[in-house]
């Protein structure tokens, strides 16, 4: 028999029990329990190229199946990617492809879950880094001229090297064909592959050397190298100035997080070109005819004048243009820059357009939308719209640099034509004469002076490409003044 004060102190404790339960439930359901509660995680390799698989393991303190998501951090902040399981044990092991940023954070997070009357807070892992390599391929010949018959080796290097990887020799048919030449060689051991030319006919010829797909990285061409035969030296690069100052750089937030689409509440992307899953150019066409080329750096479409050596020329056009059926309305955007590195010849023009899917309906280039275009480092942004004999244009201003962003977009309504420039209105055109009607595609494109003029070597940087329906109705008024319409010579 227990005494009076024995039992007085087990009532006490025993009244204290659903005290401390709630105590307890709440330390393990309170926010920011999930950051207390931490695992660690192993990605292999440390180091990769964009869409070259990375293998996420490790284990859970939590001996059963449980849900996960691997993220990926952006920004300052993370989101989710790939949903998974543990095995029974707490156990994981995911495979993904590398992100094409130039450097993204990796971690695991496991929800909180409910199991076996109990309640297991959430747990994320610490976060792991992994530098993303910069893919490229080069093209270097022994020799620019030689005479009939005489030989010429063409060397390319891969980087980061690959052993066995795929290289394929072409020469160029046209600005938008190229023409594979014999067999395709394998990287060796330090990324590099030679192939010798054939001299027997005279003429000047254009090469490339095409590193292909390889274990999830999409192929990637060198830039055009011209090999003279029996046709005498190939004219020499002018010495350029220095790079030019561009506009003072802006102190504030760079558009792109904030656009047309967001601002004007366009709905959900529809179709979303961003570049950053290692992906080669397809399927967007590519048009060069000069030294430049098109290809994707860290998450970038990026049309390049060419290779940036002061004894080289810069010379023709590059342009992108989107392969399909396209789309007759709709709202078109983009984010892009065109930084400028040397001075002393042209400037290129460059831009962002919509043009006829269709051949049949581009009538000798008599029909386009501009979104936006320009000149160097000029402020003078063009926007406009050319159908047939009559084209629509005004200008507008904004600053430009190596480093500053602009986000371009349209809108092609049946009954109007509409311009944003940095999430801003720029200019309404309705009239039903400029209404193109027939699907169109987005076109990229940095256009030089001519065939064989020297330009400055310069760069069109693409972000992302983004094609939103009309489904949703503008959360803001779109109004501004027209594009006034001038007479243009057809063909």
């Amino acid at each position: 028999m227990l005494s009076p004060t024995v039992l007085r102190v087990l009532r006490r404790i025993c009244a204290w029990f659903p005290v401390l339960a709630l105590v307890v439930g709440a330390v393990i359901l309170m926010p920011g329990a999930d950051a207390a509660h931490r695992a660690r995680i192993s990605i292999t390799p440390s180091a990769a190229a964009p869409g070259e698989p990375l293998v996420i393991s490790g284990a859970l303190p939590t001996r059963f199946r449980r849900p996960i998501v691997v993220q990926r951090g952006m920004f300052g902040s993370f989101g989710d990617l790939v949903r998974a399981h543990t095995d029974r044990h707490g156990r994981f092991r995911i495979t993904i492809p590398k992100n094409g940023m130039p450097s993204d954070p990796y971690r695991v997070r496991a929800p909180q879950v409910h199991k076996h009357h109990r309640t297991y807070p959430a747990i994320i892992t610490a976060a792991r880094t992994i530098v993303t390599l910069r893919p490229n391929v080069t093209a270097t010949l022994s020799t620019d001229a030689v005479a009939v018959g005489e030989p010429v080796v063409l060397t390319a290097v891969g980087t980061p090297v690959r052993p066995g990887r795929p290289l394929t020799l072409q020469r160029r048919i046209s600005p938008t064909q190229w023409q594979t030449v014999g067999a395709a060689h394998r990287e060796d051991a330090h990324g590099s592959a030679t192939f010798v030319l054939d001299t027997s006919t005279p003429g000047i010829f254009t090469y490339r050397v095409r590193a292909e797909t390889w274990h999830g990285a999409g192929w990637m061409p060198t830039f055009p190298v011209d090999l003279s035969v029996g046709a005498g030296p190939l004219p020499a690069a002018q010495a350029p100035g220095p790079a030019p100052t561009g506009a003072p750089h802006s102190g504030g937030p760079q558009p792109g997080p904030v656009n047309a689409a967001n601002t004007f509440k366009w709905g959900r992307i529809a179709e979303d070109w961003g570049w950053e899953k290692g992906e080669s150019t397809d399927p967007w066409q590519i048009y060069a005819d000069g030294s430049g080329r098109a290809s994707i750096d860290t998450a970038l479409l990026v049309l390049d004048s060419g290779v940036a050596k002061p004894r080289l020329r810069d010379t023709g056009s590059v342009r992108a243009t989107l392969t399909g059926a396209g789309h007759t309305y709709g709202r078109w955007e983009a984010k892009v820059r065109g930084p400028v590195f040397q001075t002393g010849s042209a400037d290129y023009r460059m831009g962002f357009s919509l043009v006829p899917a269709r051949a049949g309906d581009q009538h000798c280039g008599g029909l386009s939308v501009d979104v936006g275009s320009w000149t160097g480092y000029s402020s003078t942004t063009t926007i406009g719209v050319r159908h047939g004999n009559t084209a629509w244009t005004t200008t507008r201003s904004q600053a430009r640099n190596e480093e500053n962003w602009h986000t371009l977009a349209v809108e092609v309504t049946p009954t109007r034509i509409a311009w944003f420039i940095d999430a801003k209105v720029v200019a309404v055109l309705k009239n039903s004469a400029a209404i193109p009607r027939v699907p169109l595609v987005p076109q990229l494109r940095l256009d030089g002076a001519g065939a064989g003029v020297e330009m400055n070597h310069s760069r069109l940087n693409t972000d992302w490409l983004r094609y939103f329906t009309l489904k949703a109705p503008n959360k803001k008024t779109v109004a501004g003044p027209a594009p006034a319409p001038t007479s243009v010579p057809s063909c």
